[in-house]
């Protein structure tokens, strides 16, 4: 049997593998980063000076508008096809291919996948021949050929697009990241872009170029003013057999905290967040000159081991506007580049210039060895710190190495087995009689600390957390440099089938206690929050004692509902202070499998329990007044019917 092959047209090509153009279906921002990049081209080579963009309030309608030659729709391609049809209907089909100059766009398919992947576009286009052409697509489908409306004596191109829903998964547009985009491209240009969403409308533009676009968006005051290289060069590329035109545009301090750290780098326009050769270029070529002027000042004790990239990282604040004309990417979403021929320019540029500079600057030099040794040998003793707990969580419970308050599970299934954390030692003594052999119990020891505003090395410094990353067995999942030698997640290892939060229903335990703790787990092992181990244990908020009989409620609505089943009866309402107060009986049915209030977490619950930690501990008194002032009346005591 012959099997049919299916041959895509440049339509299907784009609607239904978009991943392909643009890495994923989710990358919809990267249309305004090519947007603004072929538009800047165009500005950068001395044509036009003006980038618009406005984003609507659905926050998926955009328009597009700059001043440059216009989209060049007249006349005829290579081939013999119009142009229009050319570019907005066909992929790999440009004028860049030949080019001379370092541009944002090579590969000639920007434009069509823009077209196809739109619910719906239309392009208004002045040209410099005095004609205004304009065209529509919807879904990818012409609805007219190519017009002529009008005539002009400027040149321009707007654009006004929504993407397609059927193609993008949820392509919503955030405007912060609109103007991100537009910084940065103003600052490797003459440009002035303006964005406008709503009643906000910014303007950008950089008479000092990378410098200044560097000063605006480091936080830190940094301990040098800023270096600046800036570089024309030839650089032969043995496999292109051609020598690649360089502009190196490279500005750069230090700063002695790492609140924030900027590593921008710019590769003809594209903004390389996922880095790769240039990145490596500019982190060795620092390090080898700032690692030789440290041993030419003598500042090494004897026998310390020398800096690496990361000590260099830790305190660099920079900016990279690297220009290349034989441009590689490593795929179309240009967010990294692997040509190693970047890092080997790069190095040895910024290697020769420190020399220089360092010779020419020597208050400067020293402070910048001096701050990267306080860097060097902080990660060294956090390192050693890290390596003792790591020692210290890897080790086994054992009856002598026992997790102090810990009262392990009877039963030796650890699928069936249930952490239950709880709010201090006073509870248990009603949960150790009201267990079942599969409960094992760990009262906490004071509050967790907020994962969210600590370092790694603070986290793992928290005993109380130490305690629960133990008791689990699993190690954790956190994502940092210095987790490479910790303790990796491992759900196989995990010792219980479930975790239990167990806390008092008051402000204190439901407004702090749990939110830290679920914080805690979001950010060590927000595996287990996706996979549904963790469940809250909610316990009786309030006693309900009518004609010798208790009824409970975890909530107000629980109690209302109770009150009107008893409300042609006399009955005392106690507001249950805390875990304590509890007898092992209501404690047990708080336990029992299928009691109703035992809830299982969810990715939605960690951003309340976000919003909890905010009211409670953050900077708003305000909000955190008016809390009090509504629920001080619920805080303990008891009334009667």
């Amino acid at each position: 049997m012959i099997e049919q092959i299916r041959v895509l047209t440049e339509r299907e090509k784009v609607r239904e593998k978009i991943s392909v153009w643009l890495e994923s279906s989710k990358n919809h921002i990267h249309v305004i980063k090519e947007l603004m990049g072929n538009s800047n081209d165009l500005i950068i080579s001395g044509i036009g000076d003006k980038i618009n963009f406005e984003l609507k309030e659905d926050n998926r309608t955009f328009i597009f508008e700059d001043n440059c030659t216009g989209i060049p729709v007249e006349g005829k391609a290579s081939n013999g096809i119009d142009n229009y049809i050319a570019i907005f209907e066909t992929l790999f089909a440009g004028s860049k291919y030949d080019q001379v100059a370092a541009t944002v766009g090579t590969n000639g398919v920007f434009l069509c996948v823009l077209t196809m992947s739109s619910k719906y576009v239309k392009y208004t286009i002045g040209r410099p021949n005095g004609k205004v052409y304009q065209i529509e697509y919807v879904e990818g489908i012409r609805q007219y050929d190519l017009k002529e409306i009008g005539s002009t004596d400027k040149t321009f191109t707007r654009i006004e697009c929504m993407l397609d829903d059927k193609v993008y998964d949820n392509p919503i547009f955030n405007y912060e990241d609109i103007k991100e985009i537009a910084k940065y491209q103003a600052a490797i240009s003459i440009a002035t872009i303006s964005t406008k969403y709503q009643n906000e409308e910014n303007i950008y533009h950089y008479n000092n170029g990378i410098e200044g676009y560097l000063q605006d968006i480091i936080e830190d005051k940094p301990i040098v003013d800023i270096i600046r290289i800036k570089k024309d060069l030839k650089h032969y590329v043995d496999k292109k057999e051609r020598d690649d035109e360089i502009n190196i545009d490279f500005a750069f301090t230090f700063s002695n905290t790492n609140n924030k750290i900027t590593h921008i780098e710019l590769l003809n326009g594209s903004l390389l967040d996922l880095h790769g050769t240039p990145f490596d270029g500019i982190t060795v070529g620092l390090k080898n000159a700032i690692n030789r002027k440290i041993r030419e000042l003598n500042l090494y004790n004897k026998n310390e081991k020398q800096i690496i990239n990361e000590d260099i990282l830790i305190s660099l604040n920079h900016a990279l506007d690297l220009k290349s004309l034989l441009t590689e990417y490593t795929n179309q979403s240009k967010r990294s580049s692997l040509s190693e021929h970047y890092k080997i320019v790069l190095q040895k540029e910024i290697e020769e210039f420190m020399n220089i500079y360092f010779i020419e600057n020597e208050i400067e030099a020293k402070k910048i060895c001096n701050q990267i040794l306080i860097n060097k040998r902080a990660r060294e003793k956090s390192s050693k710190m890290m390596e003792n707990v790591k020692k210290k969580l890897s080790e086994e419970i054992t009856v002598f190495n026992k997790i102090p308050n810990l009262i392990e599970c009877k039963s030796k299934n650890k699928e069936e087995n249930i952490l239950c954390i709880c709010e201090g030692k006073s509870a248990l003594g009603s949960l150790i009689s009201a267990r079942g052999d599969n409960h094992a119990l760990l009262p906490l020891r004071g509050k967790v600390r907020n994962c969210k505003k600590s370092t790694l090395e603070q986290i793992l410094n928290d005993q109380i957390i130490c305690d629960i990353i133990r008791a689990m067995g699993c190690g954790i999942s956190i994502k940092s440099k210095s987790n490479k030698e910790f303790l990796s997640f491992d759900k196989d290892k995990m010792r219980y089938g479930k975790i239990y939060i167990i806390v008092d229903q008051d402000v204190d335990g439901v407004g702090s206690i749990l939110p830290l703790l679920l914080t805690m787990f979001d950010t060590l092992v927000p595996e287990l929050i996706e996979d549904g181990y963790i469940y809250l244990c909610e316990t009786p908020k309030y006693e309900v004692l009518c004609e010798d009989k208790y009824y409970y409620a975890t909530n107000n609505e629980e109690l209302e509902e109770i009150e009107s089943q008893l409300k042609d009866k006399k009955y005392k309402v106690f507001y249950v202070k805390g875990l304590a107060e509890l007898n092992a009986d209501t404690m047990a049915m708080c336990l029992r499998p299928g009691y109703k209030n035992i809830t299982q977490i969810r990715v939605d619950d960690i951003i309340k329990a976000r919003e909890a930690l905010e009211l409670h501990m953050g900077t708003n008194v305000k909000d955190r007044k008016d809390y009090i002032m509504d629920n001080f009346d619920k805080v303990g005591g008891h009334y009667e019917n």
